[in-house]
């Protein structure tokens, strides 16, 4: 690949990049007291946020750089890999920075979430329950979901019974 092919190939990838991460921009957190724009960001890090975020920017660039090896095979296996690490330094370098991912984040947790309660989940979060909660959420989430569809496999026919049953007793057939 010669210069301009990948001079051309980290121009789209960079323009890309940074569409995404527009994407998840909000409103900014110039009116939110200090203290409580400290505690949003030791809550983001105690909370683990970034982590998702960077495997999200990851997926998105595996993505989009398999989409130019397609339109442009000439593109090396190594060339993509080191584009992708630059891109990811890139993006990890933005996340703290003024105008980055947390600070777009700050307004966002301001609207949901008093003061007291972005403390109080500072703590929660800080602690050995919080740490495990963050750890098994996930999978806990995964499991629930599961379960619910397992339940609704066995309920579902008892629904569409009564369903059918009541409206036939109203005088509608289906």
């Amino acid at each position: 690949m010669n210069r301009k092919q990948y001079a051309s190939a980290l121009i789209v990838i960079l323009l890309v990049s940074a569409l995404l991460m527009t994407q998840l921009t909000g409103a900014e957190s110039s009116s939110i007291d200090s203290t409580e724009v400290a505690d949003i960001k030791r809550l983001v890090k105690a909370m683990g946020i970034i982590k998702p975020a960077l495997q999200f920017a990851s997926s998105q660039l595996d993505s989009h750089i398999s989409a130019i090896q397609k339109t442009h095979p000439d593109i090396p296996e190594t060339m993509c890999v080191k584009l992708k690490e630059e891109l990811i330094s890139f993006v990890q370098s933005r996340i703290w920075a003024p105008g980055g991912l947390v600070e777009k984040l700050i307004p966002v947790y301001d609207k949901y979430l008093t003061h007291t309660e972005i403390r109080d989940s500072v703590k929660f979060f800080e602690s050995p329950l919080g740490k495990k909660w963050l750890s098994i959420a996930l999978a806990m989430m995964r499991d629930s979901i599961m379960a619910g569809e397992k339940w609704e496999r066995g309920i579902g026919p008892e629904v569409r019974k009564k369903l059918y049953n009541r409206l036939k007793k109203e005088g509608y057939s289906l």
